[in-house]
């Protein structure tokens, strides 16, 4: 039964918690604003309801109603709880707590003394509890913009606002006022303002002004002269905000050029999957890692000898292991304008056969789920695993979300590839399909998974096995990867002279 209610006295930018009498709970104005929470005891236990956390600690969440759980997201941490259980995720450890995470409603009430001892050391002692008056301190700060950088460039201005994290395209906005001034507001947004107050400006901006409010930030920027347009958007590697402007004499012609030269399609990074420790899927007497690895190369022979201006960057040239984040940094890092991941497939039914490519999306078929979940356990193999508790169905829709400026041309892309292989091989063409691969998550560019066959297929792994069935598939992928660099670089080039 819930009894008591507890009354709430601010301080500075601490909040206490103390036994108060039954009924409305208070609080007084502090620089955090005005803070109501109720404490309620189950018998005998001290609980405070999750919503009210998040609160307190100013942060992020996101709820699951239907198997009622919460995700509390801090700046580095991500803290898990579930209703009717006594363990506690906070990134990969779970914790134990004496008592139960309670439901209520659509809400968890959240035993406070046992949680606040879990959470203390991972904050830096922003929670604390004082048993002697059966309270609660918190003091924190969730800043998740830590900084402003300015960077004058020949045709305009870069500002940029590293973060802790990522936000969405709906959670910030920017727009041109009066008199000069071009204001940024970030939704979820929290700053040191005292810090980001003493940033001296530089170049075309005369005066910043960085406003903390509540559940947002707001930064104002004077600006020297005027500009002609802007544009901002949130980057991924390194997270940050960037905010673009641009001067009103720049040559458009120029810079459009310059962006065509920077587009072109000059790097393509290919990755056999598995390698090393991970064998991939095992049959016909043969590893995935092994054929892959061999179909690979003959891809990147053919870009060699027939696309010459190409680089062709592996993310593995041999039998080792390459974590799957490892792989989409070495895209990353090469400046990589495609990336195609090389898989076989492999199925409970033998007659299971043909070729299929894959996209960065939640899977619609069971199939589709099943070859991700065959391809994501690869990172049992990894020594840490903490990179990929982020990957659950929600944060994949959300990464799909971010990598939406490439999707279009991920699709052609599949198209094609799928086309080329069937021009090249007679097994069945099972089409373009998507599923959330961890592989492709990152990839800061048009990115595909092709599974070229069945290794539990008796008839397609004879052919896997044979060196000129595999130079087909080479043929094919490169097929596609040819058709789609050359729609890629005429729609270029045809943007750059408008």
């Amino acid at each position: 039964m819930l009894n008591k209610l507890l009354q709430v006295i601010t301080i500075g930018f601490a909040i206490l918690f103390l036994p108060g009498a039954v009924g409305d709970l208070y609080a007084q104005e502090s620089g955090n604003g005005q803070v109501v929470r109720e404490f309620e005891t189950v018998n005998g236990i001290q609980y405070i309801p999750a919503s009210q956390l998040q609160q307190l600690l100013q942060v992020q969440t996101y709820h699951n109603r239907q198997v009622q759980k919460i995700i509390l997201y801090l700046p580095d941490k991500r803290v898990k709880l579930s209703a009717n259980c006594s363990f506690v995720m906070v990134n990969s450890q779970v914790y134990h707590l004496p008592h139960l995470v309670l439901p209520r409603g659509e809400d968890l009430l959240v035993p406070v003394e046992s949680f606040v001892r879990v959470m203390s050391p991972h904050m830096q002692n922003a929670l604390q509890y004082d048993d002697r008056l059966q309270a609660l301190r918190v003091n924190y700060s969730p800043v998740n913009i830590t900084d402003i950088e300015i960077d004058e460039k020949q045709n305009g201005t870069i500002i940029r606002l590293p973060t802790t994290q990522q936000f969405r395209e709906n959670e910030f906005k920017a727009w041109l006022g009066d008199a000069g001034w071009f204001y940024l507001t970030v939704a979820g947004g929290y700053i040191d303002e005292q810090h980001l107050s003493g940033i001296d400006p530089t170049g075309i901006v005369r005066k910043i002004v960085p406003i903390q409010l509540e559940g947002a930030v707001q930064f104002s920027f004077q600006l020297r002269e005027s500009v002609r347009d802007y544009e901002y958007y949130q980057n991924s590697d390194p997270s940050e905000i960037v905010l673009t402007l641009r001067k009103p004499n720049f040559n458009a012609t120029a810079a459009l050029r310059e962006a065509q030269e920077r587009w072109r399609l000059d790097t393509i990074v290919l990755d056999p999957g598995h390698g090393g420790k991970d064998p991939g899927t095992v049959g016909g007497g043969m590893y995935e890692k092994d054929i892959v690895l061999d179909v690979t190369k003959r891809v990147g022979n053919l870009i060699n000898q027939r696309l010459p201006e190409v680089e062709v960057v592996y993310t593995r040239k041999d039998d080792r292991f390459v974590s799957l984040k490892r792989r989409t940094q070495i895209a990353n890092e090469h400046d990589g304008k495609l990336f195609v991941s090389i898989h076989a497939n492999a199925n409970r039914n033998s007659g299971a056969r043909g070729f299929e490519t894959y996209l960065l999306r939640p899977g619609k078929t069971e199939d589709a789920v099943q070859v991700a979940e065959r391809e994501n356990s690869v990172i049992k193999y990894e020594e840490s695993t903490d990179y990929y508790e982020k990957y659950d169905s929600e944060t994949l829709i959300l990464a799909t979300m971010m990598q939406n400026n490439f999707m279009r041309e991920s699709e052609d892309f599949a198209s094609m590839v799928q086309e080329g292989l069937d021009n090249h091989i007679s097994s069945r063409n099972r089409g373009v399909k998507q599923a959330g691969f961890y592989v492709l998550w990152g990839a800061s560019m048009p990115n595909i998974l092709v599974e070229i066959g069945f290794v539990t297929n008796p008839r397609e792994a004879r052919n896997l096995r044979s060196s000129s069935y595999r130079q087909k598939l080479a043929k094919g992928i490169f097929e596609g990867i040819a058709d789609f660099k050359e729609k890629y670089d005429k729609q270029v080039t045809e943007q750059a002279s408008l």
